[in-house]
């Protein structure tokens, strides 16, 4: 397992700016938070990275105040692709669970990241399936 505190994301919906004729590139606040997270997960030196086969997320957001926001744009594609372009697995369709939670509130914003193998179900249903 590996764990990373990481800084506040860049929304998703923030994340790409249209470029005309159906065409979007990575907004430059994107591209800078995808930079920090990389120097981040270097500074943390991980030892076998990528990670791989099937993996499990916990994802905490702590935001940087009080407003209300969908989980899935702080914890979605922006986060999820800055990790893969970090190196910490080959590619986000590694993910087989994802858990998403909310933390207290934190100056500046971060997220705690809780990134191990996937064991599978640990709970099976009572139809056997």
């Amino acid at each position: 397992m590996i764990q990373l505190r990481l800084p506040w994301p860049v929304s998703t919906n923030k994340a790409w700016t249209p470029t005309g004729r159906k065409g979007l590139r990575l907004n430059p606040k994107a591209k800078i938070y995808r930079l920090a997270v990389k120097s981040y997960v270097l500074a943390a030196k991980l030892q076998g990275l990528p990670m791989c086969g099937p993996l499990e997320i916990k994802i905490t957001l702590l935001p940087p105040d009080r407003r209300n926001r969908d989980q899935d744009n702080f914890a979605g594609k922006s986060l999820l692709d800055a990790l893969t372009k970090a190196g910490v697995w080959n590619d986000d369709s590694q993910l087989k669970r994802t858990v998403i939670e909310w933390g207290n509130v934190m100056r500046g914003g971060q997220v705690l990241l809780e990134i191990k193998s996937f064991a599978g179900d640990a709970v099976k249903r009572r139809d056997g399936e």
